[in-house]
């Protein structure tokens, strides 16, 4: 999924309220404008209960980089929007309620674009994530596979069945 939203032709916008976390952040951040709400709850919660993200890690590297890629997927942090915007996992921030009417105003702008010059600039840009993208989730769901097996990430399956 992550994948496909990176290789879709024209920019895709995510608007975030609630919680984006875990597959929802990774999700979110693959998206080419990414609008929050002030009290968003975005996290990484994988690895404080056992286990490394299986998948989505390229898009997050690209938003903000390696060394705070790394402080993030720990998971000892937890953003509101405010906080997200500052760290670069986010683009813009609304007020509670109005991060999708702000993205819906954003997808018009981008709309009364002329069409093949901004499909151009996702072309332009996807590539360096793509490339990297595939092998980086190979490497994850590898990861995450051995993770599994130890006694924290079965501690939180247990909790769940």
């Amino acid at each position: 999924a992550v994948r496909a939203i990176s290789a879709h032709p024209v920019p895709v916008i995510a608007a975030v309220e609630g919680h984006a976390l875990g597959g929802g952040f990774v999700l979110a951040t693959a998206c080419d404008l990414v609008v929050t709400g002030r009290s968003a709850r975005w996290a990484m919660p994988e690895v404080p209960k056992g286990f490394f993200p299986p998948w989505g890690m390229a898009p997050l590297l690209a938003r903000v980089g390696p060394a705070r890629a790394k402080v993030i997927v720990v998971g000892i942090e937890e953003f509101n929007g405010e906080d997200a915007v500052k760290a670069g996992v986010a683009d813009r921030l609304t007020w509670d309620e109005k991060a999708l009417e702000s993205a819906k105003g954003a997808a018009m702008r981008i709309a009364m674009l002329p069409e093949s010059a901004s499909r151009k600039v996702k072309r332009f840009f996807g590539p360096d994530m793509a490339a990297q993208a595939e092998a980086m989730d190979a490497e994850a769901s590898a990861l995450f596979a051995e993770d599994c097996d130890g006694p924290a990430a079965q501690d939180t399956f247990r909790r769940f069945r």
